[in-house]
């Protein structure tokens, strides 16, 4: 994988920076539409990721699992992003993190 947030991906993909433009641009549309309300997301690791950096001047480290929750404040006045908790699994202590998809063997991948 590249580490050049422009890199142009063959076949009509996008770059990272493209990738931030959309996911950012596509938070601030749904703030605009629910100003004042409690909205939920449901994303893919890429979009979560993107989304933290442009909220977060920390650099995310680690994985972002599947199913774990994050959760962005964002000022429906100033639209300044605040990251309350990112990557948070507590709610699978019972079953464990699968550290890959398909039950983590890699098998089904």
């Amino acid at each position: 994988m590249s580490h050049k947030r422009n890199q142009q991906i063959p076949g009509g993909g996008e770059s990272l920076d493209q990738l931030s433009e959309r996911c950012v641009s596509c938070l601030y549309k749904i703030v605009e539409k629910h100003r004042g309300e409690r909205v939920i997301l449901v994303s893919h690791g890429g979009t979560i990721r993107e989304l933290y950096r442009h909220a977060s001047p920390v650099p995310l480290r680690g994985k972002i699992h599947n199913t774990s929750v994050t959760v962005v404040l964002v000022s429906g006045d100033t639209g300044r992003c605040i990251v309350k908790m990112c990557g948070d699994v507590s709610h699978l202590e019972a079953t464990g993190v699968l550290e890959n998809a398909f039950g983590g063997d890699k098998s089904s991948a």
